[in-house]
């Protein structure tokens, strides 16, 4: 063998979770490295409020994950865009056995067919309006199961890391429990039927003064321009909240339907309490022949490998509702249209399009920001890669 053949297989072999002999264990920890990068753009056209048409980097994540030992896992994700890191997945996870899970640490919690779909694996660019309902990632514990079709998970967390430790939230950090189950009766290798359901229960994040932090906003699924035309405000004296999740998929080949509804009930210490809700809609359809793909572990939808040199092409259509109105809240309400196009180059090369048209009502104002009624649309594309 040659020297500098010898000498690089030697260095290599040093590196953790890197074995060159096939007989050889493998050395923990390992180490793999993963990332993504997301470049938007978008144009408004305007209705009553002038929006700024522009580009952004919407993610560009840097992550390591691997396994610490046979049975205990990790992952750690940095998200570099606005010029700052924030902290998004960082987790171990303990494998009891093929079918059981235990994960500690910040990561989404199990809600929303929509909401834990990884942003890479998204079909539109922006989820859709119920992501006004979705929780962020939060500190805590999930046991998760999968049998035959179906899965289980159920965990307790705390707050977002970047609120954890701050003086006005040691004695009170807000808290709150969630659970999800699916089923996919049919499951095959072009066809799925899905169905699932979760629930959260959710006291406030805690604020100085005793007080406390609810509020729910969202953006009419563009972001280039950041105005949060729904946006109930703060809401005083809410106690704690509960939220009930449907959702349902079917892939039938290249055609594939998917929809999800959520309600949100807010309870006061002292008035009456408002039922909030969200739905939406869409249909995916790949001329050229492709299917969405199916992660039996998690009951989501992973990513697209072209069958062919040119790449897949998917064509969609989406409708979706908010409505932040009940009672004294006031939030704002409307539905959009979504149509879109993807082209994978290949399996980790995606380029976007999608054109919104809004519909929003007198009262999404951005809390008082904006004027009410103010339907515009927007043409938004995207480059995103990963590795």
């Amino acid at each position: 063998m040659r020297p500098k053949l010898a000498a690089t297989i030697t260095l290599l072999s040093l590196l953790p979770g890197v074995s060159l002999d096939a007989q050889e264990p493998i050395r923990y920890p390992t180490i793999r490295p993963n990332g993504r990068l997301q470049a938007d753009a978008a144009f408004y056209r305007e209705d009553k409020k002038d929006l700024s048409n522009g580009t952004e980097i919407r993610r560009a994540r840097l992550a390591v994950a691997g396994d610490l030992t046979a049975e205990w896992s990790y992952q750690l994700e940095l998200d570099l865009a606005d010029d700052d890191a924030k902290v998004r997945d960082a987790w171990v996870m303990y494998r009891a056995n093929e079918m059981l899970r235990l994960q500690l640490g910040n990561y989404k919690e199990p809600f929303s067919l929509d909401g834990i779909t990884s942003s890479r694996f998204t079909s539109f660019i922006e989820r859709s309006l119920i992501d006004a309902f979705v929780p962020p990632r939060h500190f805590g514990a999930a046991v998760r199961t999968n049998f035959r079709g179906a899965t289980a998970s159920i965990g307790i967390f705390g707050q977002e890391p970047g609120d954890l430790g701050e003086d006005d939230l040691q004695d009170s950090e807000g808290w709150g429990a969630a659970a999800r189950g699916t089923f996919a009766p049919v499951l095959a290798e072009r066809r799925l039927v899905h169905i699932g359901a979760a629930v959260r229960h959710r006291t406030p994040d805690a604020q100085e003064d005793d007080e406390t932090a609810l509020r729910f906003r969202g953006y009419s699924e563009t972001h280039v321009d950041r105005t949060r035309f729904y946006d109930t405000g703060n809401l005083p004296g809410s106690d704690h909240y509960q939220q009930l999740d449907v959702e349902g998929a079917v892939v039938f080949g290249a055609l594939s339907l998917q929809g999800e509804r959520v309600w949100t009930r807010v309870n006061r210490t002292a008035g009456p309490s408002s039922t909030l809700v969200g739905s939406y809609v869409y249909a995916s359809f790949f001329p050229t022949g492709e299917h969405r793909t199916y992660d039996t572990e998690d009951g989501e939808f992973l990513g697209i490998t072209p069958r062919r040199s040119l790449g897949a092409v998917e064509l969609l259509l989406r409708y979706s509702t908010l409505d932040l109105n009940d009672g004294i809240v006031t939030g704002g309400s409307g539905h959009n249209w979504t149509a879109g196009a993807n082209w994978y180059v290949a399996r980790n090369l995606r380029f976007m399009v999608n054109y919104v048209i809004t519909n929003h009502d007198a009262l999404a104002t951005a809390n008082g920001d904006a004027e009410g009624d103010d339907d515009f649309s927007a043409l938004y594309l995207r480059l995103q890669f990963h590795f």
